[in-house]
């Protein structure tokens, strides 16, 4: 059985009835247990998908929510929902009439 250290990275062959073992580690000296570098893999990859899965599924119910209030305020309004080509008229700063307006020379 082939063993990697999580520190240096330094490989080392050891009996397949060590596995499991704490074994230290002739260049750094860290103290690891004896595991084959697949079987470590395995549940550390199924672990970062859950968390992937579980992130984009919060991000997708905020997305929602936002929309769904949103909706919500623009049906609430007095004038009712107003469309993207609709903009709110701005009051004019020009107190006359139109046609008082036209007729200035």
């Amino acid at each position: 059985m082939q063993i990697q250290c999580p520190s240096c990275n330094a490989r080392v062959s050891l009996s397949g009835e060590r596995e499991g073992a704490k074994v230290r580690c002739s260049e750094c000296g860290r103290v690891t247990v004896a595991r084959p570098p697949d079987a470590r893999s395995a549940p550390a990859r199924r672990a970062s998908g859950l968390v992937i899965a579980a992130f984009a599924g919060v991000v997708v119910l905020i997305a929602l929510a936002f929309l769904l209030r949103r909706d919500a305020a623009e049906r609430a309004r007095p004038d009712g929902p107003r469309g993207a080509h609709e903009q709110p008229l701005e009051a004019s700063t020009d107190a006359r009439t139109p046609s008082e307006a036209g007729t200035e020379r």
